[in-house]
């Protein structure tokens, strides 16, 4: 029998999992981030302008379409815990892809 390949959920196959694996495995599964957004990240940035009036152009062009970078911006200017800021993005995706 063959061993498993080690996962970012064991990176050093101690049997221990990794928040930072599971968060970039959790990303690669639900297609988010910079490679989901590609060209739509000016009609993202303007709906989450929308969304998040406290966000200023500025602070959104220093994430320049990192979901994850977002996020984390969001939730220190807002408080808003990271779940709730994740589902106002995927409402936001949702509406482009009926555009």
């Amino acid at each position: 029998m063959t061993e498993p390949l080690p996962t970012s959920f064991d990176p050093d196959r101690s049997g221990r999992a990794s928040p930072e694996g599971a968060a970039a495995d959790a990303r690669a599964l639900s297609g988010h981030g910079a490679d989901r957004w590609g060209g739509r990240w000016r009609e993202m940035r303007g709906r989450i302008r929308a969304a998040w009036t406290q966000m200023q152009s500025t602070e959104l062009d220093q994430v320049s379409a990192h979901r994850e970078q977002l996020v984390h911006a969001i939730q220190r200017k807002t408080g808003e815990f990271p779940r709730d800021i994740n589902r106002r993005l995927e409402q936001i995706e949702r509406e482009l892809d009926q555009v």
